[in-house]
Protein backbone atom coordinates (compact mmCIF):
# COMPACT_ATOMS: atom_id res chain seq x y z
CA UNK A 1 0.00 0.00 0.00
CA UNK A 2 0.81 3.40 0.05
CA UNK A 3 2.19 5.44 3.07
CA UNK A 4 0.68 9.03 4.17
CA UNK A 5 2.97 10.99 6.49
CA UNK A 6 1.14 13.38 8.89
CA UNK A 7 0.76 15.66 11.87
CA UNK A 8 -1.50 17.11 14.33
CA UNK A 9 -0.82 20.54 15.44
CA UNK A 10 3.17 20.93 16.84
CA UNK A 11 2.93 16.78 17.15
CA UNK A 12 5.31 14.37 16.56
CA UNK A 13 5.06 13.32 12.47
CA UNK A 14 3.32 9.85 12.24
CA UNK A 15 3.00 7.55 9.43
CA UNK A 16 -0.06 5.67 8.28
CA UNK A 17 0.22 2.97 5.56
CA UNK A 18 -3.36 1.76 3.59
CA UNK A 19 -3.59 -1.70 3.34
CA UNK A 20 -2.63 -3.52 -0.17
CA UNK A 21 -6.00 -3.63 -1.71
CA UNK A 22 -6.76 -0.03 -0.91
CA UNK A 23 -4.08 0.92 -3.26
CA UNK A 24 -5.75 2.01 -6.23
CA UNK A 25 -2.66 1.33 -8.91
CA UNK A 26 -2.78 -2.52 -7.58
CA UNK A 27 -6.00 -2.86 -8.34
CA UNK A 28 -6.15 -1.41 -11.28
CA UNK A 29 -3.04 -3.37 -12.01
CA UNK A 30 -5.17 -6.70 -10.33
CA UNK A 31 -7.79 -6.31 -12.81
CA UNK A 32 -5.64 -5.65 -15.88
CA UNK A 33 -3.78 -9.19 -15.10
CA UNK A 34 -7.11 -10.86 -14.61
CA UNK A 35 -7.22 -10.12 -18.19
CA UNK A 36 -4.04 -11.67 -18.79
CA UNK A 37 -2.45 -8.40 -19.06
CA UNK A 38 1.30 -8.16 -17.55
CA UNK A 39 1.79 -4.85 -15.53
CA UNK A 40 4.88 -3.61 -13.72
CA UNK A 41 3.89 -2.80 -10.21
CA UNK A 42 2.83 -5.58 -8.77
CA UNK A 43 3.72 -9.30 -8.89
CA UNK A 44 0.89 -11.34 -11.04
CA UNK A 45 -2.11 -12.08 -9.26
CA UNK A 46 -3.65 -16.03 -9.19
CA UNK A 47 -6.09 -14.68 -11.73
CA UNK A 48 -3.44 -14.05 -14.24
CA UNK A 49 -2.36 -17.74 -14.86
CA UNK A 50 -5.36 -17.95 -16.22
CA UNK A 51 -7.30 -16.88 -19.24
CA UNK A 52 -6.48 -18.20 -22.86
CA UNK A 53 -3.72 -20.75 -22.06
CA UNK A 54 -5.38 -21.95 -18.60
CA UNK A 55 -8.42 -22.88 -16.68
CA UNK A 56 -11.13 -20.26 -17.93
CA UNK A 57 -11.75 -17.02 -16.33
CA UNK A 58 -15.22 -15.35 -15.88
CA UNK A 59 -15.23 -11.66 -16.73
CA UNK A 60 -18.64 -9.80 -14.96
CA UNK A 61 -19.26 -7.23 -17.72
CA UNK A 62 -21.90 -4.54 -17.09
CA UNK A 63 -23.01 -1.85 -19.15
CA UNK A 64 -25.50 -0.88 -17.49
CA UNK A 65 -25.31 2.48 -14.96
CA UNK A 66 -27.55 3.47 -12.18
CA UNK A 67 -28.45 6.24 -14.52
CA UNK A 68 -28.98 6.78 -18.36
CA UNK A 69 -25.88 9.36 -17.77
CA UNK A 70 -23.98 6.99 -15.91
CA UNK A 71 -24.38 3.84 -18.59
CA UNK A 72 -21.24 2.59 -20.76
CA UNK A 73 -20.57 4.37 -24.24
CA UNK A 74 -21.78 1.69 -26.96
CA UNK A 75 -18.65 1.95 -28.35
CA UNK A 76 -16.81 1.52 -25.44
CA UNK A 77 -18.41 -2.06 -24.23
CA UNK A 78 -18.50 -3.02 -28.42
CA UNK A 79 -14.61 -2.79 -28.08
CA UNK A 80 -14.09 -4.54 -24.71
CA UNK A 81 -16.58 -7.71 -25.85
CA UNK A 82 -13.92 -7.28 -29.10
CA UNK A 83 -10.62 -7.25 -27.42
CA UNK A 84 -11.01 -10.31 -25.19
CA UNK A 85 -14.30 -12.20 -26.42
CA UNK A 86 -12.35 -13.68 -28.98
CA UNK A 87 -10.63 -15.96 -26.49
CA UNK A 88 -12.55 -19.60 -25.67
CA UNK A 89 -11.30 -19.72 -22.26
CA UNK A 90 -12.54 -16.43 -21.21
CA UNK A 91 -16.47 -16.32 -20.38
CA UNK A 92 -17.92 -12.94 -20.35
CA UNK A 93 -21.14 -12.64 -18.35
CA UNK A 94 -23.83 -9.46 -18.50
CA UNK A 95 -26.33 -8.57 -17.05
CA UNK A 96 -29.84 -8.32 -18.88
CA UNK A 97 -31.30 -4.58 -17.77
CA UNK A 98 -34.85 -4.60 -16.06
CA UNK A 99 -37.54 -2.41 -16.34
CA UNK A 100 -36.96 -1.32 -12.70
CA UNK A 101 -33.24 -0.20 -13.67
CA UNK A 102 -33.82 1.72 -16.54
CA UNK A 103 -33.38 5.66 -14.81
CA UNK A 104 -33.23 8.44 -17.37
CA UNK A 105 -33.15 7.82 -21.05
CA UNK A 106 -34.64 4.41 -21.26
CA UNK A 107 -33.06 4.79 -25.28
CA UNK A 108 -29.73 3.99 -23.61
CA UNK A 109 -30.61 0.91 -21.45
CA UNK A 110 -32.59 -0.27 -25.01
CA UNK A 111 -29.84 0.12 -27.09
CA UNK A 112 -27.06 -1.03 -24.71
CA UNK A 113 -29.67 -4.13 -24.15
CA UNK A 114 -29.98 -4.96 -27.47
CA UNK A 115 -25.87 -5.09 -28.24
CA UNK A 116 -26.11 -7.37 -25.04
CA UNK A 117 -28.47 -9.45 -26.79
CA UNK A 118 -26.54 -9.34 -30.23
CA UNK A 119 -23.46 -10.47 -28.63
CA UNK A 120 -25.60 -13.09 -26.92
CA UNK A 121 -27.19 -14.83 -29.94
CA UNK A 122 -23.47 -14.51 -31.63
CA UNK A 123 -22.16 -16.91 -28.45
CA UNK A 124 -19.27 -13.93 -27.10
CA UNK A 125 -21.23 -13.23 -24.27
CA UNK A 126 -23.85 -15.20 -21.70
CA UNK A 127 -26.46 -12.77 -20.88
CA UNK A 128 -27.46 -13.61 -17.63
CA UNK A 129 -31.59 -13.47 -16.38
CA UNK A 130 -32.83 -11.63 -13.90
CA UNK A 131 -31.40 -12.69 -10.88
CA UNK A 132 -31.73 -12.47 -6.92
CA UNK A 133 -29.45 -10.72 -4.83
CA UNK A 134 -28.12 -13.39 -3.64
CA UNK A 135 -27.61 -15.02 -7.14
CA UNK A 136 -25.94 -11.66 -7.64
CA UNK A 137 -24.10 -11.47 -5.03
CA UNK A 138 -22.46 -15.18 -5.81
CA UNK A 139 -22.06 -14.02 -9.15
CA UNK A 140 -19.87 -11.31 -8.57
CA UNK A 141 -17.93 -13.20 -6.04
CA UNK A 142 -17.12 -16.03 -8.40
CA UNK A 143 -15.90 -13.73 -11.56
CA UNK A 144 -12.20 -12.83 -11.99
CA UNK A 145 -12.48 -9.37 -12.76
CA UNK A 146 -15.42 -7.03 -12.65
CA UNK A 147 -15.63 -4.51 -15.25
CA UNK A 148 -18.59 -1.83 -15.32
CA UNK A 149 -19.54 1.40 -14.80
CA UNK A 150 -19.64 3.27 -11.40
CA UNK A 151 -22.56 0.94 -9.68
CA UNK A 152 -23.18 -1.55 -6.94
CA UNK A 153 -21.04 -4.46 -9.01
CA UNK A 154 -17.87 -2.56 -8.50
CA UNK A 155 -18.47 -2.69 -4.85
CA UNK A 156 -19.29 -5.99 -4.51
CA UNK A 157 -16.55 -7.47 -6.28
CA UNK A 158 -14.53 -5.26 -4.39
CA UNK A 159 -15.82 -6.69 -1.11
CA UNK A 160 -14.98 -9.80 -2.14
CA UNK A 161 -11.29 -9.30 -3.40
CA UNK A 162 -12.52 -8.87 -6.89
CA UNK A 163 -10.23 -7.02 -9.31
CA UNK A 164 -12.36 -3.96 -10.67
CA UNK A 165 -11.81 -1.93 -13.52
CA UNK A 166 -14.80 1.43 -13.68
CA UNK A 167 -15.43 3.02 -17.07
CA UNK A 168 -16.16 6.44 -16.64
CA UNK A 169 -18.01 8.50 -19.62
CA UNK A 170 -16.62 10.97 -21.30
CA UNK A 171 -18.32 13.70 -19.94
CA UNK A 172 -18.29 12.87 -16.36
CA UNK A 173 -14.23 14.22 -16.80
CA UNK A 174 -12.66 11.01 -15.18
CA UNK A 175 -10.69 8.49 -17.82
CA UNK A 176 -11.32 5.36 -18.72
CA UNK A 177 -8.78 2.85 -16.61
Amino acid sequence: GRSVRYRLGAGAWEVVSSAPIANNVRRVDQGYQSLGVETLHIPPTRSSQRGCEGEKSIVYLNPFGSNAIKCMEKGVFEALVDTFGWCANTQILCPKVTAMATNGDPMVYEELNAIVSHYASSGMVTQLPAMSTGEYVTTLGGADVVIGTDTSSQHVAHYFGVPTITCYPHHTGYRYF
